[in-house]
């Protein structure tokens, strides 16, 4: 669907949805009509193009708006999205906007003149191919591997090279390629058909990458696996699109069906599933005790799961009003101030290290 949005400012911040849970409307001409509606979803590129994905909240009656500032219904901000994931200012900020302008031209000029993927050295020094459909391979191109406000990089400072790394929700690799060179074995989880030649390829760039083509939950068996809009929205829960039957599998089976085993790092990052794929892990926790970095959103939930496991949960994060950077040891107050993209369950012997981050 191509936009057109002369005239519309556009101010973007972090904001925490499921396009699948979102609606879609036109803008043409720098004018929008529109019906009063949670939110608008306003998508421009070439239909398949990992283009940019507008949120707006709902405007409040019918009208047209040419030129104009288009603002929210609430107090906050009008946010971008690439693709189903965000990318907003706070890259721009990180990376430095002549880098960043640089790298994005460098990317699209591969993307749309020659057509090409791209390819990264990670700071781990592993090579990654990013495909050119991919928002979030874009994501990972321009903050040079940095697209979770530096939980990556934490989280590989406590890999172990005598341990494993359950990589849920792989993609096309970014996290099992980041960590490869730091752990024993990687067993990335991806049960999406179009990730899989992406996170082939990758894997095939190192030697301790295995591909699980199952999704994880809270029980085994079989279930529905909704496509979403876009290749990194895959999931168990509705996102909409296309809709396959895949095998499912908890934690605690899997790491029991592999005796050899031994996790010393989990990542979760399975569009809205993840504290069920948390739920389906009790056994693998309270025997291996792995640092788990998850999307996994804050709730009641995962804080009984947490404070059963004796973990708790530490985040970057940005502030709601400023868009400031931070590091917190969560709790509920701070998620009323702060976003948080990744979040951190860290057991009883990591809590010291985790907490002195913050003092650094």
């Amino acid at each position: 669907m191509m936009t057109a949005l002369r005239g519309a400012f556009i101010r973007p911040m972090p904001f925490n949805k499921s396009p699948g849970q979102l609606c879609y409307s036109d803008i043409q001409d720098s004018s929008l009509s529109c019906n009063p509606v949670p939110v608008l979803l306003l998508q421009y590129g070439a239909a398949g193009d990992a283009e940019a994905v507008f949120i707006l909240y709902a405007l409040q009656s019918r009208g047209r708006h040419a030129g104009k500032f288009l603002k929210p219904a609430r107090s906050e901000s009008i946010t971008i999205f690439r693709k189903e994931r965000m990318l907003n200012l706070s890259f721009i900020r990180q990376v430095g906007p002549v880098q960043w302008a640089v790298r994005y031209s460098m990317l699209q000029f591969r993307k749309r003149i020659l057509r090409q993927d791209s390819t990264l050295r990670l700071p781990t020094g592993m090579r990654i191919r990013l495909p050119r459909h991919s928002g979030c391979a874009t994501e990972v191109y321009v903050t040079n591997g940095n697209i979770d406000w530096g939980s990556e990089a934490v989280f590989v400072q406590f890999a172990e090279p005598s341990r494993d790394f359950l990589d849920i929700g792989s993609h096309f690799g970014y996290y099992a390629t980041y960590c490869a060179p730091r752990v024993r074995q990687v067993y990335a989880f991806e049960p999406g058909a179009c990730n899989l030649t992406a996170l082939r390829q990758n894997a095939a760039l190192s030697s301790n990458i295995q591909i699980v083509e199952m999704a994880v939950s809270s029980h085994d068996g079989e279930a529905d696996f909704f496509s979403g809009v876009g290749s990194t929205v895959g999931s168990l829960n509705n996102v909409g699109g296309a809709v396959t039957k895949v095998r499912i599998t908890t934690v605690d089976s899997f790491v029991e069906n592999h005796p050899e085993i031994n996790v010393g790092l989990i990542k979760t990052d399975i569009e809205g599933h993840d504290l069920e794929a948390l739920q389906g892990m009790h056994a693998t926790v309270a025997r291996f005790q792995p640092l788990i970095l998850t999307e996994c959103e804050w709730s009641q939930a995962l804080q009984n799961l947490c404070a059963a496991w004796k973990y708790r949960i530490f985040a970057f994060t940005h502030d709601r009003l400023t868009d400031k950077p931070g590091y917190h040891d969560l709790s509920d107050d701070d998620v009323t101030k702060y976003f948080c993209k990744m979040l951190f369950l860290v057991p009883e012997k990591l809590q010291p290290a985790f907490s002195g981050i913050g003092k650094n």
